[in-house]
């Protein structure tokens, strides 16, 4: 066990600098080469260095567990400490053995991101620069959910974002509410609206008495678990 920690922890310090190092020459040249066609949103700067993180793993990632090897090979021989395992009574397979099963777990790892939206961080790193996220957004949108009909004026995949959203809430076909703001994200399985109005019915309709109730608040949080497919399209 001792073993295993001592030249696991060497052999995984070669790759972590290594894959560092890695991440930060990709994403730099990318940066450069993009540098004109930026978004110009700051949550959208951030969203292109993290798909190109991503993204880059594909290269880096095998690179850096074979330069890794490499590296704490050549450092483990210089400094003895290879020699003095063996003298010890150690074998060549258990001192290779921490490597062998770092390495396999960084595989196992990298293949089970091949099967999440992992695999999409090309095309959304594409998508943010050339298309200027003007194609993802789509536009005037209806939808129903359980008893609510939601309206999107603009809804933005990659922000979770809705502009102008209305929704109109009903009870056995008659309109019991009806809440509209400016905009609206989808945070925690919730839509929060900022700077909502909410329009009340009232259950039954009398001469003279109010027709309607007006309430406003800073934030409403509604339309749980309410995630419209064009959420993931990008």
């Amino acid at each position: 066990m001792r073993l295993f920690r001592f030249v696991g922890w060497y052999y995984f310090k070669y790759f972590l600098i290594v894959l560092l190092a890695l991440e930060l020459f990709f994403v730099g040249i990318d940066s450069l080469k993009y540098a004109d066609k930026m978004p110009d949103s700051a949550n959208m700067i951030i969203l292109f260095f993290t798909y190109d993180i991503l993204f880059a793993l594909n290269y880096t990632l095998p690179i850096s567990l074979l330069l890794a090897m490499v590296l704490f090979y050549i450092a483990f021989i210089k400094s003895n400490q290879y020699t003095a395992l063996l003298s010890i009574g150690f074998s060549k397979r258990q001192i290779l053995n921490p490597i062998f099963l770092i390495s396999l777990f960084f595989t196992a790892v990298y293949v089970g991101l091949n099967a999440t939206p992992f695999v999409y961080m090309e095309e959304k790193t594409q998508n943010l620069i050339y298309k200027d996220n003007s194609l993802s957004v789509s536009e005037h949108l209806l939808v129903k959910y359980n008893d609510d009909y939601v309206y999107f004026d603009k809804i933005n995949p990659l922000l979770q974002k809705a502009q102008n959203i209305k929704v109109f809430r009903l009870k056995d076909r008659t309109l019991e509410s009806y809440a509209e703001a400016k905009e609206a994200f989808f945070e925690d399985k919730y839509w929060i609206l900022h700077d909502t109005t909410i329009y009340e019915m009232p259950l039954s309709f009398e001469l003279g008495a109010n027709a309607l109730n007006t309430t406003r608040l800073e934030t409403f949080k509604t339309l749980k678990n309410f995630r419209p497919k064009v959420l993931d399209t990008i």
